[in-house]
């Protein structure tokens, strides 16, 4: 009874502790989101300039707290991502927002437990 009591209490910490970790990185991921939305709907390069600066703020923030979840290579090419974007303009800036902000959505849907990976 008392190895399935521990057992029990094991597995509730374990699902506990992935919970709260998806429910930082969701919102860590949603912070970076709206920021690139944000440097989307600039128009001129003072209000760009300034979306920028957020952008790598929550980048930062993102990256402290997704670099124990994430793998290291990941984080690594989008942070080097976000430095050049300071050199981009027009419809290549855009594009690599768009990448940018599909690579933070599958590295939330890539911790997501989903059914399949646990049979």
């Amino acid at each position: 009874m008392r190895r399935l009591i521990l057992c029990a209490a094991i597995f509730l910490s374990v699902a506990a502790g992935s919970g709260v970790s998806l429910t930082v990185l969701k919102s860590s991921t949603d912070d970076v989101i709206g920021s690139i939305e944000l440097m989307q709907s600039a128009h001129d390069a003072e209000s760009r300039s300034k979306a920028l600066e957020v952008l790598e703020e929550k980048w930062a923030d993102y990256y402290s707290k997704s670099s124990f979840i994430t793998r290291e290579q990941t984080l690594e090419e989008l942070s080097a991502d976000v430095k050049r974007l300071k050199l981009l303009t027009g419809a290549e800036l855009d594009g690599e927002l768009t990448a940018l902000k599909e690579r933070v959505c599958l590295i939330y849907d890539g911790q997501f437990p989903h059914i399949s990976g646990i049979l």
